[in-house]
């Protein structure tokens, strides 16, 4: 759970880790029942390359939680068109809550998005099985490592296969 509690009016900075064309973001809000009212009522979500300047601002009103077991997440479009180099970084700038004065809470946020360069689809989960060199593609490269292997044997049970225990 990606859970903070902060007085109402506050800001979170989500930083993505890499450059994605951001599409949609899912917020699951606080939903413990005794304290519904400390999930996010009115929150502004812009989006940024380089932490500075937020541009595409989006106004989200969201419900006050109901039941703890029920899934109430709420799916956000985000427009990332003309953040150059791609979204980086987002905004989350929480502006009312649903009545508690001390504290505003938000379950969990997942982001989705298409990686915008090579090192981000790597380092996000996406590579390729295959791609031994992490270029993003399989290819000869990937293939001479390994074929450099090739009919290798480690195995201590068979008679001429390297021993590199010793």
């Amino acid at each position: 759970i990606d859970e903070t509690d902060q007085d109402p009016n506050e800001t979170i900075v989500y930083d993505l880790g890499g450059s994605y064309d951001v599409n949609y973001v899912r917020l699951w809000n606080y939903n413990y029942p005794e304290n519904s009212d400390r999930a996010v009522k009115d929150v502004t979500i812009s989006l940024s390359n380089d932490n500075v300047t937020f541009a595409n601002p989006v106004d989200v009103n969201l419900a006050e939680p109901t039941e703890q077991t029920v899934d109430q997440s709420e799916l956000i479009t985000l427009d990332s068109s003309g953040i150059t180099g791609g979204v980086r970084y987002v905004k989350f700038h929480i502006k009312t809550n649903h009545g508690n004065a001390d504290n505003v809470a938000l379950a969990s946020v997942l982001f989705s998005g298409i990686p915008l360069d090579c090192a981000t689809a790597v380092t996000g989960g996406q590579g390729l099985d295959f791609d031994t060199n992490d270029d993003c593609k399989v290819d000869f490269a990937d293939f001479a490592e390994f074929a450099a292997d090739w009919l290798r044997c480690i195995d201590p049970e068979t008679t001429g296969c390297e021993e590199p225990w010793l």
